[in-house]
């Protein structure tokens, strides 16, 4: 489960400071070094073990997570695999059923899209299914097509499954892809039922180490993995938040000879190892901060050293 250190309001934003995961999401990583899906079943099931567990915790706390995709599975320098987003996550007491449409169409569950009988924390159970077909495959099913007609094709087609023209997976992992598959909630067994039931598929995973060498290592280099569009974005939003600041400290901006120098934003990658920064995370814990006109003020030196890797630099 992906933690966070601290939360802070700064004007009317707030603010989470959680760890930073250096391999990203899984389905970036798909996208950047495995496009036609991961093949190499030994790392989906070191990644699933791990994942399943996660979802096995969430689940005894009392929530479903609701948008389980590989978006939100995210995977640590060392190959650790983290669940993360909980921002549609919804507590449900035993028994009971939630009827809200929450998550995202092509891994949403046949019942939380029907919004007839309600559903529970099986619906997650869905979701990881089509997850399994998203890592083996690069894509889930119906992802080509609009949300509305992915509702569709969902509700009035057999469940998906892993392809039959890919030879190479064993009936162990067709096996667990078909039991999470289920249209009828009732028959997906539960996350301690799936570990137990397919023993002989999680048998095959292997430690962290295996993640971080057949995955995490082929990776490109983090600064190759930002989107442009990001960085532009990440541009406007600095240069709003920088007007702001002039506007209410009588700074002129932009124009005139006593306009302030527009500075831009620069995202120093190599200037702090923010892994080791973010791994230190019992004493980031316990650490306080304040705010002020500034935002956060961490009070150590490499967090501060951390702080300032997203720093502002001289247009000059």
């Amino acid at each position: 489960m992906l933690g966070y250190y601290v939360s802070f309001v700064h004007e009317q934003e707030l603010w989470l400071v959680m760890p930073y995961i250096e391999g990203g999401s899984l389905r970036n990583a798909i996208n950047l070094s495995f496009p036609k899906g991961i093949k190499d079943e030994v790392l989906l099931a070191s990644i699933l073990k791990q994942l399943v567990s996660g979802i096995q915790y969430f689940h005894k706390m009392g929530f479903v997570h609701r948008d389980l995709k590989g978006d939100n599975v995210l995977v640590h320098r060392d190959g650790r695999v983290l669940l993360s987003d909980f921002g549609v996550s919804t507590a449900i007491k035993t028994g009971n059923k939630e009827k809200e449409f929450a998550g995202s169409p092509c891994w949403m569950a046949p019942e939380v899209m029907a919004q007839k009988t309600g559903y529970d924390a099986s619906a997650d159970i869905w979701s990881l299914g089509i997850t399994i077909i998203e890592f083996a495959e690069g894509k889930a099913p119906f992802e080509q097509y609009s949300g509305l007609k992915v509702l569709q094709s969902v509700l009035s087609s057999p469940a998906p499954e892993i392809s039959r023209y890919e030879t190479q997976w064993s009936p162990e992992f067709r096996a667990f892809a078909k039991d999470c598959l289920q249209k009828e909630p009732g028959f997906r067994p539960r996350t301690d039922t799936l570990l137990s039931k397919h023993a002989a598929f999680f048998a095959k995973a292997k430690d962290n180490n295996y993640i971080a060498e057949h995955l995490v290592a082929k990776l490109p280099p983090v600064k190759d993995r930002v989107d442009p569009k990001i960085v532009e974005q990440g541009q406007a939003y600095f240069d709003m938040k920088y007007q702001r600041y002039c506007r209410k400290s009588g700074i002129a901006f932009g124009t005139g000879r006593n306009a302030s120098k527009k500075p831009k934003y620069e995202w120093k990658f190599e200037s702090v190892d923010l892994a080791d920064a973010a791994d230190e995370e019992t004493s980031m814990l316990h650490t306080e901060y304040t705010t002020g006109s500034e935002g956060i003020a961490p009070t150590s030196n490499k967090q501060e050293a951390a702080a300032k890797s997203f720093d502002v630099v001289d247009a000059n």
